[in-house]
């Protein structure tokens, strides 16, 4: 096993809102298909048929489909991806469920004390001396390849940028966005894992699917699209049904009461 790291800019792509949602990731997907693949693959003997987790991502995913997280914009977008670059559907899917299946860790020893495994990723929020807001944020996922399709997304609508964040190819969600000049400033958040207890929260996490619950990219992603300020984020982070847990980050450019 070798350690490597770089710090390098992830590349930047852009979004057309305003194309049918099948066209949006078209050119980004001719880009990314091989390498995504390798991912995708690795996803497939993870979770895929013949897999012990498989009927529980099933499950998982029947769930949302049945109550509606992805909505069929979100649908559209995923068969896209799915026919430009070669794959079968069902396993883009996986791929936008990985985090809600990748939370199934153990979180306590066989004393029943945490085990420090309970969390992933770290986000930090810092003011310059300046006054400006930095937010910042590590990425501990492992999957193969992964770093190799990790990109900065811009979504745009009449061709200027509403939002954006970093996301992977062939992963429609966003796990850390940031919203531009709205009318009470810019914000951002950013959503770190929190494993459920080795899976025992699973049923409920099901249940919650059917009832409309929202994985967390698509939650994020659809909060930026839709919050116009800060204080109505927060609004969502707290009203919002989500089928896996998280911590999550949220800065603003100014104060807020």
């Amino acid at each position: 096993m070798a350690l490597a790291s770089a710090d390098l800019p992830a590349p930047i792509h852009q979004i057309n809102l305003d194309l049918p949602p099948k066209q949006r990731w078209v050119e980004l997907t001719k880009v990314y298909a091989q390498k995504a693949n390798v991912t995708l693959q690795y996803l497939r003997k993870m979770v895929g048929p013949g897999s012990p987790l498989h009927p529980v991502v099933e499950n998982l995913r029947n769930g949302v489909l049945q109550g509606g997280g992805w909505t069929q914009d979100h649908l559209d977008e995923m068969s896209g991806i799915a026919e430009t670059g070669g794959f079968e559907l069902g396993d883009i899917q996986l791929a936008n469920l990985f985090y809600e299946f990748g939370t199934l860790g153990v979180d306590k020893d066989a004393n029943g004390k945490d085990n420090g495994l309970g969390w992933g990723c770290t986000s930090i929020v810092a003011q310059h001396t300046n006054g400006s807001i930095m937010h910042a944020r590590n990425q501990d996922y492992s999957l193969p390849n992964l770093v190799n399709t990790t990109m900065h997304v811009e979504f745009t609508k009449g061709g200027k940028v509403v939002f954006a964040g970093e996301t992977f190819a062939g992963y429609i969600g966003l796990p850390t966005a940031l919203k531009m000049g709205g009318p009470d400033g810019s914000f951002s958040v950013s959503a770190d894992s929190r494993f459920n207890g080795g899976g025992v929260n699973l049923h409920e996490n099901v249940e919650t699917a059917k009832k409309g619950g929202k994985t967390i990219g698509i939650f994020i992603r659809e909060m930026m699209e839709t919050a116009a300020d800060y204080k109505a984020a927060i609004d969502r982070l707290n009203s919002t049904l989500v089928l896996a847990p998280a911590y999550y980050i949220l800065a603003g450019t100014k104060e807020r009461e």
